[in-house]
């Protein structure tokens, strides 16, 4: 603010952000658009196939189902038992337990959806409800589906991910 000739003259100056900022500001957001745009581009868009006795059970699921698919397939066909359920439930193949109560569930798995608590229990065993994690990576796929290849020589995956079987 200046006084000319008894008149108050007030200058507009822009202070914030110093104007020698909207350049990096641009570039800020440039980076971020283009960390977005390329974090898009390398999502794996694998489908996978799970077969039984060479038979497909389930064709062209995302990684995301592999668990949910392998226990709908050994429940369809009788084979959780007590042992085969305790396997399934220590597994933590994925970083998480493959099967947990809602009720075990943290609050960071329930906001990121690591497991369908909002939907029906997935597999009911010993009058339990339970879930199943969906948190899986390309790395621990492969890692999962060859424990369960291995504890089950009827069942085989197939991938149309270069990376994996």
């Amino acid at each position: 603010m200046h006084k000319i000739a008894d008149k108050l003259v007030l200058s507009a100056d822009q202070i914030i952000p110093l104007p020698e900022a909207e350049s990096y500001q641009i570039e800020v957001r440039q980076k971020r658009r283009e960390e977005r745009v390329s974090r898009t581009e390398k999502k794996d868009r694998s489908l996978f196939t799970i077969l039984f006795l060479d038979e497909p059970y389930e064709q062209d699921f995302k990684k995301s189902d592999i668990g949910y698919f392998t226990v709908m397939l050994l429940e369809k066909h009788g084979l959780i038992k007590q042992d085969i359920f305790g396997f399934l439930r220590d597994d933590t193949s994925c970083s998480f337990k493959l099967l947990k109560l809602k009720e075990e569930m943290t609050e960071t798995e329930k906001r990121y959806s690591k497991y369908r608590f909002n939907k029906d229990p997935e597999l009911t065993f010993e009058g339990k409800d339970y879930y199943v994690a969906r948190n899986w990576g390309v790395n621990n796929v492969a890692k999962f589906m060859e424990k369960i290849a291995t504890k089950f020589p009827d069942i085989s995956y197939t991938s149309t991910s270069p990376n994996l079987y």
